[in-house]
């Protein structure tokens, strides 16, 4: 049920980029697919759950601890994604990875 809690939480994210006014900063348009792939990826990972919870998958330690991993490397960024601006390091870390400065409209 958590995935698919932060999968209704990004979805309406991804909805709302850009509101009121509809102008997305530099940050908002290039990870805009990003949050959609992870709406769907956390989608498909409830889903998983709930198939497993009501034993339609069969049952092992070994889909536990997947399931677990899918939450800490997928969720849990997910979330994350949109409050990057202010969290200690995600701004260099963007940076790092795309090969530009991060603008996410701040400071006119």
């Amino acid at each position: 049920m958590a995935f698919l809690l932060v999968a209704g939480h990004g979805y309406m994210d991804w909805r709302f980029l850009g509101f009121p006014d509809g102008s997305l900063t530099a940050f908002e348009r290039e990870t805009s697919n990003l949050r959609f792939g992870a709406v769907l990826a956390n989608t498909l990972f409830g889903f998983f759950g709930i198939a497993y919870g009501f034993r339609w998958v069969r049952r092992s330690k070994i889909t536990t601890w997947a399931l677990i991993l899918a939450f800490v490397v997928v969720a849990l960024p997910s979330v994350l994604l949109p409050s990057c601006a202010s969290l200690p390091g995600c701004p260099q870390a963007y940076e790092t990875v795309t090969g530009h400065a991060f603008n996410h409209g701040a400071g006119g």
